[in-house]
């Protein structure tokens, strides 16, 4: 049983890769991980492109966070989100 995790981000460059890794270390294994940013203007999209383990998803432009979490939401195939 496949649990998704989306993770929503906007210029979060300082704090992604601890949230990423803290998802990555459950003990629950059968996970995807969907991460949608919402147009930085940081690094943090160079830091996701260069994430593995991850579904990446990038808006064009700024659209808030609940679009992008609706983006992930139509991503997500597990069974719990």
């Amino acid at each position: 049983m496949t649990v998704s995790f989306i993770v929503t981000s906007y210029n979060y460059a300082d704090y992604i890769s601890e949230t990423i890794e803290s998802i990555k270390n459950q003990t629950y294994k059968d996970l995807e991980i969907i991460v949608v940013d919402d147009f930085s203007d940081d690094n943090s999209v160079e830091i996701l492109e260069k994430t593995e383990g991850i579904k990446f998803i990038k808006h064009d432009k700024n659209r808030g966070q609940l679009a992008s979490i609706i983006t992930g939401l139509k991503e997500a195939r597990g069974e719990f989100v």
